[in-house]
């Protein structure tokens, strides 16, 4: 009876009626089923996160051409080089999460990877009840040290395409992401006739791989770059030689059409670095339906452009019948020192050896597909009825006047850039300096406000009565310890009343051509109220992105702001807890360009159960005498 009892305490999870249940009688991916009205599941995993490697021993003879050998047991690919990778149950991307409204999603995630500190954010859930498990290492958790075990253990509580990434160091970069899919019964879905066909495996998950460790990019080498090799599309790509623009050759991904009719497709972006990427579909386009998860008016594309942290949902109208058409993912101008060229198939079926037909020839790099009509292009104008739509020229399904076109309770503006400081005040005896070292003696460190976020050893949301109040400030105001400095480093958190409308401009002071910052709200999505640029008077780009001009503006979680131009977005702070706001630039966040959102007052936010786990410094007093 003890040993049954102790079983249930590691393999089981309490539910609200108050039993324990034996996880493993639940495994997630039964959870990947048509979902029914009334009827929820318990999804459970189990992961393990370790250093790996890519065409490693596992992948035998696949470097040399050997097909067969690249799909055997973890085996990972990238793009045909050999490299260090740090994967999640030795696949990249990482097993994909596919539930039903309202499942209840556990995870246990095992930190095997040896001298690092991990976390997993489940990036496009709220985690309303349960914002402990928003796995943002000092913020809703400790980080999950080597060889433990961390349970997340939340709902599935908002529909459509999300992924979830792990939040520690640059382990996102370097492999540890994967796709995050929560469907609702067809009874309830607005959209269901604008396709026939909605299919698991038909999810592009595009992220960006270097063929060193990410680490290499932070803080940096002068003489080093830190944009990628390459652009994966569910662990799979090509790398292009930068002389002969040659594709290496791998096994793509392929996506079967085995019926005539209209296809959904999920679109992900985990990209990491300082670019975004265009998708497209040979003689195909692409019907959005939803932006970051939330249902719009759906529009018609040639062309897709997403950063990173962004999703589209898709309908793809697959008539022609027959043959191979490449889908094509290319890195925008700001990673054009290496040209980045990658590709999946969409393969027609008509006969059963269609499946084991060999794989064509990449296009040439310099073969281009036209752009027409595209969507979230950068520096694309708003509202003036081009062919390149900006996200706000979307229309959200589900409307909220009052908060689109009333008047918020507060109005925050906050100014982004890269401060680049002299080198000499980054090399001071008994001084810490975070920075990046984009290029030569360049030394740099993201701030919002001129303010750079730090964390503090403990945990804000768990632990917010043992966190240092003086090295706190609100947003605008620097704490009396950074008075008569430029920049501070600071736990940036701006306070809020919870149900309160709050809007906010993003202005991009960075100056930095062709880049165009990702911001990502969590625990929260957001209305686009407005978008524009004017490189020649901020003031005028400010006043025009502020106009509401629609009364149901695109709901995202994620928004690419213009180069050096502004986003006005608003939210309701209706989920009290600590929330993370940052640009979804790895090396931008690791550098400070990020703040906190507090909503509610300690007392109103959800709190974890009593035996979670804890953190923070060990510094006791030494007396003499004593050890």
């Amino acid at each position: 009876m003890v040993l049954r009892l102790l079983i249930f305490l590691v393999l089981g999870v309490y539910l609200a009626e108050g039993q324990y249940v034996n996880l493993t009688q639940y495994p997630g991916e039964l959870c990947n089923s048509k979902c029914i009205p009334g009827k929820t599941k318990i999804c459970y995993y189990h992961w393990t996160l370790e250093h790996y490697n890519a065409m490693g021993p596992a992948c035998g003879a696949c470097q040399q051409g050997v097909t067969a050998d690249c799909f055997k047991p973890q085996c990972i690919i990238g793009d045909g080089f050999q490299k260090g990778v740090m994967s999640i149950n030795r696949m990249i991307p990482g097993p994909a999460i596919q539930v039903c409204l309202g499942d209840q999603v556990v995870i246990d995630v095992k930190n095997m990877a040896m001298g690092t500190a991990a976390s997993i954010h489940w990036h496009g859930l709220h985690m309303v009840d349960t914002p402990y498990m928003d796995g943002v290492p000092h913020v809703t958790q400790c980080p999950i040290l080597y060889e433990s075990t961390f349970r997340y253990n939340f709902k599935a509580t908002q529909v459509g395409t999300h992924f979830y990434h792990s939040h520690s160091g640059h382990h996102k970069l370097n492999g540890q992401y994967g796709a995050l899919i929560v469907r609702q019964p067809d009874e309830d879905n607005p959209l269901i006739d604008t396709y026939d066909f909605d299919k698991p495996e038909h999810y592009i998950l595009i992220s960006d791989w270097r063929h060193d460790y990410a680490e290499n990019s932070f803080p940096g080498l002068p003489k080093g770059v830190s944009f990628p090799d390459s652009f994966l599309i569910n662990g799979r790509g090509t790398y292009v030689s930068k002389d002969t623009f040659e594709h290496t050759v791998v096994p793509v991904t392929i996506y079967y059409i085995e019926k005539p009719g209209l296809y959904k497709f999920n679109i992900i972006s985990s990209v990491s670095l300082t670019c975004g990427c265009t998708i497209q579909a040979e003689k195909h386009s692409f019907i959005v339906t939803a932006t970051d998860s939330y249902d719009n008016e759906p529009a018609e594309f040639d062309t897709l452009v997403l950063n990173a942290g962004e999703r589209n949902d898709v309908v793809i109208d697959a008539w022609r019948g027959s043959g191979d058409y490449w889908i094509r993912v290319r890195g925008l101008p700001s990673c054009q020192t290496q040209p980045t060229d990658t590709f999946a198939l969409l393969r027609y079926i008509t006969k059963p050896s269609d499946y084991k037909k060999p794989q064509p020839p990449f296009p040439s790099y310099h073969k281009t597909y036209a752009v027409g009509d595209s969507l979230n292009f950068p520096n694309a104008t708003c509202f003036d009825n081009d062919n390149h739509w900006c996200v706000a020229d979307l229309t959200a399904l589900e409307r909220d006047t009052d908060l689109a076109t009333g008047e918020p309770d507060y109005k925050f503006t906050f100014r982004f850039y890269n401060y680049v400081f002299p080198v000499e005040q980054g090399f001071i005896p008994g001084k810490y300096v975070r920075f990046d070292n984009p290029e030569a003696d360049v030394i740099a460190s993201g701030v919002v406000n001129n303010m750079s976020l730090i964390f503090p050893p403990q945990t804000i949301l768990t632990q917010y009565n043992e966190v240092n109040k003086s090295q706190m400030c609100d947003g605008f105001n620097f704490p009396a310890r950074c008075k008569g400095q430029e920049t501070c480093n600071c736990i940036n958190m701006v306070k809020v009343k919870t149900g309160a409308k709050v809007e906010m401009t993003l202005i991009d002071d960075a100056l930095v051509p062709d880049l165009n910052h990702p911001w990502h709200l969590h625990g929260s999505e957001f209305f686009v109220v407005g978008m524009a640029l004017d490189p020649n008077n901020m003031t005028k780009a400010v006043e025009t992105a502020r106009k509401v001009r629609k009364s149901a503006p695109v709901r995202k979680d994620t928004v690419q702001v213009p180069n050096n131009g502004v986003v006005v977005v608003r939210f309701r702070a209706n989920n009290p807890g600590v929330w993370l706001v940052h640009c979804h630039y790895e090396l931008h966040l690791a550098t400070g360009m990020a703040f906190l959102y507090q909503v509610g007052e300690p007392s109103e936010w959800r709190q974890p159960p009593s035996d979670f786990p804890k953190c923070g410094n060990y510094v006791p007093g030494i007396r003499k005498g004593y050890y």
